[in-house]
């Protein structure tokens, strides 16, 4: 599996994107590949046809579910987890890549191993933070501009989140985590800086 270090030299462009530590427990117990310490992975882009690919990869999962099973014992629930899990799966298969190589995959024959390789949980970690590398490069969302952050808060102090679907509302926490978990650190240093240095 990849290390992530990066060589001397190596191309910026090269780089993957966006790199995520996975601690062994994302990884299956009875995968012979598991590691015995933090892991780091690379995440990419996917393309248009992957992201239409991943659609019909769940779709025929999400199917499958019904085959062999009574009309009476068809659960809607558990056949929308089989969609949601085989879209995440293939979607992660197509993103993971070397950290310092985003033109290598991270797994071999990644498609089937990543349902080897990765728990749900695994796979839930990398395709949440594969949503938020998205979100991020889509050019029909702009930056969010300074005058704009007052807007932001208003919004959440009036308890407009909760008003979302739950699926929507998930989404929007995902992406208010990441922000947090980015800027709290650097709280305290910019609170000990001159106003005039953290305008603008």
């Amino acid at each position: 599996m990849s290390t992530y270090a990066q060589a001397a030299g190596q191309p910026a462009q090269r780089i993957a994107p966006r790199v995520v530590v996975l601690s062994p427990g994302a990884f299956a117990d009875d995968w012979p590949g598991k590691p015995r310490v933090d892991v780091a992975i690379g995440l990419r882009l996917i393309s248009e046809g992957d992201k239409e690919t991943a659609r019909t990869e769940a779709t025929r999962q999400a199917m499958r579910f019904y085959e062999g099973r009574e009309l009476e014992c068809l659960d809607d629930v558990a056949r929308d987890e089989a969609y949601n899990d085989g879209l995440m799966r293939y979607a992660v298969a197509r993103a993971t890549c070397n950290p310092n190589d985003l033109a290598q995959p991270y797994f071999e024959q990644a498609e089937d191993m990543v349902r080897i390789a990765l728990t749900p949980e695994g796979v839930g970690r990398l395709w949440d933070e594969l949503v938020i590398l998205h979100k991020g490069s889509g050019v029909s969302l702009a930056p969010l501009e300074d005058e704009r952050i007052g807007d932001l808060v208003a919004a959440l102090k009036s308890g407009a989140l909760r008003l979302l679907t739950p699926g929507s509302q998930a989404e929007v926490r995902k992406l208010l985590a990441y922000a947090l978990d980015k800027l709290e650190p650097l709280k305290v240093v910019a609170d000990a800086l001159p106003a005039s240095m953290t305008k603008g």
